[in-house]
């Protein structure tokens, strides 16, 4: 939290009011949704949220990563198979 703005602060501060003031019925629902929006935003902005989605990344690339090592370990085992059509004689 040490690389927060002004702008940051104001709008949390704001948030928090508009959330508690619409619990007590001060202010119309509006408000709260606007709050609760620009929390979202700050979280999702966050660096602890950053680094969380991008250690899931790397985790499910990973995995991915083994999956298609065991298909292609599978392929290398199975006999190949011919795809090519039957020839014809055209003698017959």
């Amino acid at each position: 939290m040490d690389n927060h703005t002004l702008s940051q602060w104001v709008g949390n501060v704001v948030s928090a009011g508009a959330i508690i003031t619409s619990f007590l019925g001060v202010l119309p629902v509006l408000g709260a949704i606007i709050a609760i929006v620009w929390y979202a935003i700050q979280i999702r902005e966050s660096k602890t949220y950053q680094d969380w989605r991008a250690g899931r990344r790397q985790r499910k690339l990973a995995h991915l990563r083994a999956q298609v090592l065991l298909l292609e370990a599978s392929l290398r085992l199975e006999p190949p198979t011919s795809t090519l059509p039957p020839t014809v004689d055209p003698d017959a």
